[in-house]
């Protein structure tokens, strides 16, 4: 019983702690450290060249064997846009419709 209170306490302070931050957000960084993030979606149907595409910006590589992707795959990408720093994420898509 007395864990079961302990675990209450400790889940209704870290909510607390969470609605804090909520509400006193941290400031935004300084105009010289701005970093933005882009996200992009690859949408196509499958076996089309959009993984390969993704690793080709992303990693400078091209990959000539197929392997279909299942579900998702992730890549980012830092560029400097002008001083800024942009972070382009891109969520590459399975085509096929089994895994949408």
């Amino acid at each position: 019983m007395a864990t079961a209170a302990l675990a209450a306490a400790k889940l209704k302070r870290r909510s607390n702690a969470d609605m804090n931050r909520l509400r006193h957000p941290p400031p935004p960084p300084a105009s010289g450290d701005a970093t933005i993030r882009l996200k992009l979606l690859t949408i196509g149907a499958a076996h089309s060249g959009k993984s390969c595409i993704v690793k080709r910006y992303c990693e400078g590589r091209f990959v000539s064997k197929y392997v279909q992707t299942v579900g998702v795959d992730y890549g980012v990408k830092p560029v400097d846009v002008d001083g800024t720093m942009v972070r382009v994420n891109f969520w590459d898509l399975s085509g096929h419709s089994a895994f949408l």
